[in-house]
């Protein structure tokens, strides 16, 4: 693989833990550029990463011609602006999920990136854990009379996502308030624009990972609220979907998603994102040979997976499973609950 030449906007707590670090140790990598509002940060993160140049927004970064590829690590309200910057002056660009505000934007960013002939990828880290990977193959290889799940259900309740990683390098520099296009689909109030960005940055994790084991779209049947807690249902062809999603506080991880077959299972247990080297827990039960099989990968993580897969695309080498127009979709399937939501109200 050819060297590629790789920027940073912004370097908060996922900037430098979850991305430049693992850029930062990959071959074929060379940091050239950084871009963040807080100079004292970006200086500091700068020097420890050996980050060549340091600038003071990103579009003095997007003018640099020696940056061939740039992680744009925001909060999600601000990936808009900045990714259709970056893409329009010549760079692959990845942004940490969810894609945009809302559709209406995130189309405008997939537009962009057609229109500049460059990569624009999502972080959807999950897609590149090697069990995931073994769960999708083992859903779409099923031997028995019915080849697709009769139901996937997908639980998402929390914990502690943080997992000790350590703290990130600070700064006395204020936290710049985020430069936004919009902050939710404009056909919402306030308070349900509010709702759609907790739903979008917190649970489109678990839409896009059934998207991405199952191979199909999904299609919202329903939506049931309770207090704090929600439970969607959706479509994937002739598979029953159900989100359960809600929160709690606890020093573990509980999410898992299990696909039943009439006559077995594939059940997904996936680590807290921030777990370094521990990837997904697979099974897949047989009613046939009464039998159990898991795989056993190496320690991977799966966000330095996904920097090495962002380095070959970006260097020419593979087409990205993670691409904004594929992350459209999860945007599109949220502002379908909230239509089918309002509606209901009606």
């Amino acid at each position: 693989m050819s060297e590629v030449r790789m920027g940073f906007v912004g370097c908060g707590f996922m900037g430098q833990l979850a991305h430049i670090a693992n850029y930062a140790s990959l071959p074929g990598c060379r940091l050239v550029a950084l871009a963040d509002r807080r100079t004292e940060l970006a200086r500091k993160v700068a020097s420890r990463y050996g980050i060549e140049r340091v600038y003071a927004d990103h579009l003095e970064l997007a003018g640099d011609p020696d940056v061939d590829a740039v992680a744009a690590i925001l909060p999600h309200l601000a990936n808009g602006k900045v990714a259709k910057d970056l893409l329009a002056s010549g760079k692959h660009v990845i942004v940490e999920k969810p894609l945009a505000g809302s559709a209406r934007q995130g189309r405008e960013m997939v537009e962009a990136a057609q229109a500049a002939g460059k990569h624009l990828c999502v972080g959807y880290m999950k897609r590149f854990d090697p069990g995931v990977r073994w769960a999708r193959e083992a859903i779409a290889g099923w031997e028995g009379d019915r080849k697709t799940p009769t139901l996937v259900r997908a639980h998402c309740f929390g914990g502690d996502w943080i997992c000790g990683i350590g703290g990130p390098i600070g700064s006395s520099d204020p936290y710049p308030p985020p430069d936004i296009e919009t902050d939710g689909p404009d056909w919402l109030d306030a308070e349900g624009r509010q709702q759609v960005q907790w739903m979008a940055n917190v649970w489109s994790h678990n839409i896009n990972l059934v998207r991405f084991l199952l191979g199909q779209d999904l299609k919202v049947l329903s939506v049931t609220d309770h207090g704090p807690c929600s439970v969607i249902g959706l479509a994937a062809g002739d598979t029953l979907v159900s989100l359960e999603v809600g929160g709690m506080s606890g020093q573990w991880w509980d999410e898992v998603t299990t696909a039943y077959f009439p006559d077995g299972y594939v059940d997904l247990k996936t680590p807290p994102p921030m777990l370094r080297n521990v990837p997904a827990q697979a099974e897949r039960y047989r009613a046939a040979s009464g039998l159990k099989d898991s795989p056993v990968p190496a320690w991977q993580w799966s966000f330095r997976n996904q920097a090495e897969a962002f380095l070959r695309t970006a260097g020419g080498e593979e087409e990205p499973v993670n691409s904004g127009a594929d992350a459209l979709k999860d945007l599109e399937i949220i502002e379908g609950m909230f239509r089918l939501r309002r509606g209901a109200a009606a």
